[in-house]
């Protein structure tokens, strides 16, 4: 793809027709801006640099904030925010400061780093329709469909500057002619910006996952699943669509919900007939184990932690043992859920009680391990729930690791109305993959497919079924872009869901697959 194609998309909402526009008054200082300078000549993106999130001039509208490549300005800038010449213009200075620095890191080295250019390219629909005239006939020069004509001060112009580089990179938008020689972009039905900048390599490992512990209890009460208008049990129509693993909780003694032990078993072993891997969320509760609540089996009400940790240590054993009796040792294993704040409160609730909670966990995985036999043990997961928070995943994971509890897998939730944005996931990958070493998963992550989470906020895609396949595509990208390959999979949490969160599914009212089902399509199944 052109660079000037790229540049421009980065500073769309940057660079906008003065006509209508008010700059929202985000400066930086010249130092900022020279800091930023020697940042993207050296390939260095400035939100690795410890930029903070920008500040927007109270006057400003909300939906003219600007984002892109500089998403964050330095500390204790903000005191002089407006104190300075750049004032006068600050979209110049964006634009000239910055942009032919990044235009150069692009061409050269910085071409595979590419931050994804989804939320800039569809969250910012007024900026996009009037391009900065100082671009406007270079990129046209630059973009153009091969023997197609057009004006660049034609009213289509914007739509063709922002949508080309995309078709030409990926396919995924198509052009149609306006007459007297204009070409016009528009999204295709199956619109994706994957191709926008080249994927990297899919590991051998890589785990493409879905919770399905609510799948079996839904078909047994008649849901009928549909894939392209054909009605398959749901198992199969993730497995034609490129999933190889399926998640599966486990309550203790559930009364209302239906994960016991029995049901697990069975579950797994229709999964395992299709040659799904198997990763069992142990709850350690009788119903929802969460950052809000981690309830104690009511059978082990009562216990001293002493006793608390011989009965850990022994369900989790005899239930091992019960899966591998039936043909389904699990291949993954995760002792507890979202256990940032704990497990089995009030004994082992933290911060209060780190020692027991680290005999908990130890218990548990010394359970794993004792139920397994002579057969190969399963690896380890520890699941949390800061997927876009640095901070206290830091603070977690420090913790733990001072007390020697072994593990192989990290694992987050990411849900981005709780926990960030997407660049937040991004940092806190990069993060851990470079701080604790260990292979990470993103083992819950959904989006809405019709308006849920965002009714009354900006959202960061659209809540339909095109914005929930967006959000999966970009999830993934940014998993896979870990650093050091340590991005080892994706798990989307209730696909098949019914009732009041149907809305996160892959299913809507009727039972038909939405699009999301495809993004693993264009990956070789595994």
């Amino acid at each position: 793809m052109p660079a000037i194609a790229l540049v421009i998309l980065w500073l769309i909402p940057l660079t906008t027709a003065e006509a209508g526009f008010k700059h929202p008054g985000i400066l930086h200082t010249r130092s900022d801006l020279e800091r930023m300078k020697q940042m993207v000549q050296r390939g260095v993106e400035p939100w690795q640099g410890g930029f903070e999130k920008l500040r927007t001039h109270p006057q400003s509208q909300s939906d003219w904030r600007l984002r892109g490549p500089f998403e964050r300005v330095s500390r204790g800038a903000g005191q002089e925010l407006h104190r300075t010449e750049l004032a006068q213009d600050g979209n110049a200075a964006y634009r000239d400061t910055t942009g032919k620095y990044y235009a150069q890191a692009i061409s050269t080295q910085a071409r595979g780093r590419l931050r994804p250019i989804f939320e800039m390219v569809w969250n910012h629909y007024e900026n996009r329709k009037s391009i900065a005239a100082p671009y406007t006939k270079q990129a046209a020069e630059k973009i153009r469909p091969e023997g197609a004509a057009f004006d660049a001060d034609h009213p289509g112009f914007g739509t063709l500057l922002f949508a080309l580089p995309l078709a030409s990179a990926g396919g995924i938008v198509k052009a149609e002619g306006l007459g007297d020689g204009v070409s016009r972009v528009q999204d295709h039905p199956q619109a994706s910006l994957e191709g926008a900048t080249q994927l990297p390599a899919m590991p051998a490992d890589y785990a493409i996952g879905a919770d399905l512990s609510f799948l079996k209890q839904a078909e047994d009460r008649g849901t009928v699943f549909k894939d392209n208008g054909q009605a398959k049990p749901g198992l199969q129509i993730f497995h034609d669509h490129g999933y190889n693993w399926i998640r599966l909780r486990l309550f203790h003694t559930p009364t209302r919900l239906p994960n016991n032990l029995d049901y697990t078993i069975a579950l797994a072993q229709d999964a395992k007939k299709l040659g799904y891997k198997f990763l069992l969320n142990y709850h350690y509760s009788d119903t929802w184990a969460d950052p809000g609540k981690q309830t104690i089996p009511k059978a082990w009400e009562g216990k001293s932690h002493a006793e608390l940790v011989q009965a850990v240590r022994e369900y989790t054993r005899d239930t091992i043992v019960a899966f591998r009796e039936a043909g389904v040792l699990p291949d993954m294993v995760q002792p507890g859920n979202e256990i940032t704040p704990g497990m089995l409160w009030p004994d082992g609730k933290l911060p209060a009680n780190w020692d027991n909670f680290a005999e908990l966990l130890k218990a548990a995985i010394e359970g794993v391990k004792a139920g397994c036999g002579e057969a190969p043990y399963p690896r380890i997961m520890i699941h949390i729930d800061k997927g876009g928070n640095m901070k206290a995943t830091k603070w977690f994971f420090d913790k733990l690791n001072s007390y020697g509890v072994p593990y192989d897998v990290i694992g987050q939730s990411f849900y981005p109305w709780w926990h960030g944005s997407l660049q937040d996931l991004r940092e806190n990958l990069a993060f851990m993959a470079n701080e604790y070493r260990k292979d990470i998963i993103v083992v819950e992550a959904a989006y809405n497919w019709r308006p849920t989470e965002y009714r009354n906020k900006e959202a960061p895609f659209p809540e339909t079924p095109q914005g929930q396949r967006q959000f999966l595509e970009q999830v993934n990208r940014i998993v896979l872009e870990t650093p050091n390959g340590l991005g080892k999979g994706v798990f989307w949490w209730e696909p098949a869901v019914t009732g009041g969160l149907r809305s996160r599914g892959y299913f809507d009212d009727g039972g038909n697959a939405l699009p999301v089902i495809t993004v693993f399509d264009k990956f070789p199944k595994r």
